[in-house]
């Protein structure tokens, strides 16, 4: 299941929690999909430390043809991705590195919330011009 968090936008959360299920796929390329289609500089935090090394991990056929296919929006609008998972994860290389080489932005993988958060923001503060704060507190 895919939760989505919209309210610092232009950074936008997504949280994986359990087994992805092909209409969360298809509500994840909606969601991106108007990201991409406003054209506006944004970032992604996805929270992956739920998985764990989970099949439900790997990328479906329909979702990797989709983001091959917007790879040129994707490098014009999504100023990076940091991908949150578990210090388990992070340590044995279990780290999703899949996504790199299909989205054509910079990606970051950390096992902090704060460290990710930051991250987007200075990528978006370098792009945008100034800087995106916080608008409520975790």
């Amino acid at each position: 299941m895919l939760f989505y968090d919209d309210t610092e936008h232009p950074v936008v959360c997504i949280t994986i929690v359990g087994d992805r299920t092909p209409e969360d796929n298809t509500a994840y390329m909606d969601r991106i999909d108007a990201l991409l289609d406003a054209g506006d500089p944004f970032a992604l935090v996805v929270d992956d430390r739920s998985t764990g090394d989970h099949p439900a991990r790997r990328w479906p056929r329909r979702l990797l043809r989709w983001a091959i296919g917007r790879r040129a929006q994707f490098k014009r609008a999504c100023v990076g991705m940091a991908v949150i998972v578990d210090e388990v994860s992070l340590r044995t290389e279990r780290a999703p590195g899949v996504v790199q080489p299909l989205i054509p932005v910079p990606v970051s993988v950390f096992s902090a919330t704060d460290m990710a958060h930051a991250w987007v923001r200075s990528r978006l503060a370098a792009v945008t011009g100034r800087v995106v704060a916080e608008q409520y507190a975790r």
